[in-house]
């Protein structure tokens, strides 16, 4: 099976890298149209106003409140753990990402991975999310990349496992943002554990993982 995943995964990025070289050329024809100079307007003609530029306002994130329910929690921000479609997804990124010949946006990554993946797109996003936040992809210059449209050229490791641990932090952090007491209850490590299909983090790492007290 990871045969043939690795065969489909070869031929999608072929396919994709192709399309993104075409847009390249059609960006810089754009690019290139309009640095050209605007024809004169004619005698008489009046000049159009501008419209006034409309400020729009950036409100400041929410706080996460952590409820018994942790799944909807996770859901909320775009980071369902899907432990039934995950390990797959981390094994076909690893190979994915052994075939990048130049660094390339998860975005642009996501589109091959659909290719072989029996989750949804929705699905896919959010389980890469938790890639990105789990500071999974690094830059050329070996920075940390977070963002689905910045290119980044290798991931911390190859082992999947490795992949999945940071992951499985990503959550916890998630949680912890909310009610930084969270691991304390038993109940609630169960309940880690179940939706995430992945050990709660050790003691030093939940204090490593906690936010600092304001």
């Amino acid at each position: 099976m990871d045969g043939a995943l690795d065969s489909e995964i070869t031929q999608l990025l072929t396919a994709v890298l192709e399309e993104l070289r075409a847009l390249r050329g059609d960006l810089r024809e754009l690019v290139e149209r309009l640095a050209q100079p605007t024809p004169p307007r004619a005698k008489g003609q009046p000049a159009r106003a501008a419209k006034p530029a409309r400020a729009v306002p950036v409100a400041p994130p929410a706080p996460v409140a952590v409820s018994r329910d942790l799944s909807t929690v996770l859901k909320k921000e775009g980071l369902r753990p899907l432990p039934e479609h995950r390990p797959l997804v981390l094994r076909a990124l690893v190979a994915l990402s052994a075939k990048l010949t130049e660094p390339q946006p998860m975005n642009v990554l996501k589109i091959v991975l659909a290719g072989g993946m029996a989750c949804s797109s929705s699905q896919l996003q959010d389980m890469l999310n938790a890639v990105l936040l789990g500071g999974c992809a690094l830059a050329a210059d070996g920075t940390t990349v977070t963002s689905f449209t910045t290119p980044w050229q290798r991931l911390v490791s190859t082992d999947p496992a490795d992949l999945d641990h940071r992951c499985l932090e990503c959550y916890a952090r998630t949680v912890l943002a909310g009610d930084a007491d969270y691991f304390d209850d038993p109940e609630h490590i169960a309940e880690f554990e179940r939706v995430t299909g992945g050990a709660a983090p050790a003691a030093d790492a939940i204090e490593r993982l906690r936010p600092p007290a304001a």
